[in-house]
This record gives C-alpha cells, sequence and structure tokens, in this order.
C-alpha cells in the first residue's frame, strides 16, 4: 500500500472544526475533536460505552479493537469534557458510522481541504503525540500498535517539523 502523507495543519484543524460546527450532525466537532485528541478509530468511538469511560480516573477503555485486544487510554482534558457532556446514554457518540463519514466529508469540503480521511486524524495524533517528545513506546500504548512499524505508517513527521529540536541536541564532550 502506498504510504499516505496527509495530516492537517493547525490553520486546517481550527477551520474543520468551524465548519463542523454548522454541520447537520451536532456531535460531528465533538467526535473529530475526540479523534484527534485520542487517536481513535472511528469504530472504536462508535462502539465506546460510557460505562468504560472512567472520569475518576480520566480514562477510557476501548472493546475489541482491530487488533483484538482492549486499550485503555488516559484522556486530555479536552475529550474528558467531550465525554462528560455526553455521559447520559449508553454511548457517549450515539451515531453511525457512514453519518460520521458523510458529515465529516462535508465538513472537509467546506473547510476546502484536500485528500484528507476521518482515519488521517489517527495520524494526526500519532504525530503530534511524537512531536511532543513522547516516545515511541508511549505512544503505541495510546495507539494501539503492536510495533515501530506499524506506528511508522502512521507517522507523519518533516525535516521542517524537527528545526527547533535538532538545536537541543547535547554536543559529546571530547
Amino acid at each position: 500500500k502506498d504510504q499516505r502523507e496527509r495530516i492537517l495543519t493547525h490553520k486546517e484543524y481550527e477551520l474543520l472544526l468551524e465548519k463542523c460546527s454548522y454541520s447537520n450532525l451536532p456531535m460531528l466537532k465533538d467526535i473529530v475533536i475526540f479523534a484527534y485528541e485520542t487517536g481513535a478509530r472511528q469504530g472504536e468511538i462508535v462502539k465506546l460505552l460510557n460505562h468504560d469511560v472512567n472520569l475518576e480516573n480520566s480514562t477510557c477503555t476501548f472493546r475489541d479493537t482491530k487488533n483484538g485486544d482492549d486499550r485503555t487510554i488516559p484522556l486530555t482534558y479536552a475529550a474528558l469534557d467531550i465525554l462528560k457532556r455526553n455521559r447520559f446514554s449508553i454511548r457517549p457518540f450515539d451515531v453511525l458510522a457512514r453519518r460520521i463519514r458523510k458529515h465529516f466529508s462535508r465538513a472537509c469540503k467546506r473547510s476546502k481541504i484536500h485528500d484528507f480521511r476521518f482515519h488521517d486524524l489517527r495520524a494526526c495524533f500519532c504525530t503530534n503525540a511524537l512531536l511532543s517528545g513522547m516516545t515511541i513506546p508511549e505512544v503505541s500504548v495510546l495507539s494501539g500498535h503492536k510495533d515501530w512499524k506499524q506506528l511508522q505508517r502512521y507517522t507523519r513527521i518533516k525535516p521542517e517539523d524537527l528545526g527547533t529540536k535538532i538545536q537541543n541536541i547535547k554536543k559529546s564532550i571530547g
């Protein structure tokens, strides 16, 4: 398979969220933020049950994920806020995957964001997590990837992303 290269710039992400606010699917913005903040797959998001959300520990557990395992992740404040607002039914995101795809596609079109799929939000998460300083094993725990080879397909770090970090490399003492 050809590896995809597409992730959102910060400006594109903000624009996409703005367009999601006008969607006929009222929870689209929350779903996009949740995916961007957690790296969760669309299927994991729609299958998530409120009893698998632990508000005290700020975690949620995705059951029977694509690789067959359950995965518990810590939640960012933004993801936690979304789950708190949507805790009054069985599922926080009680919507069919095809509706998400349809409305997400429309929001991208309205944002003039081309060649970007919902699943690419997962790549945004993995790339952002690695750029924030997390290690490969740490990001793998969050994303559910079993090894670096799998995770690498979701990592879209470019040389220009590393400009500041290159200045921080410690020079060996001589």
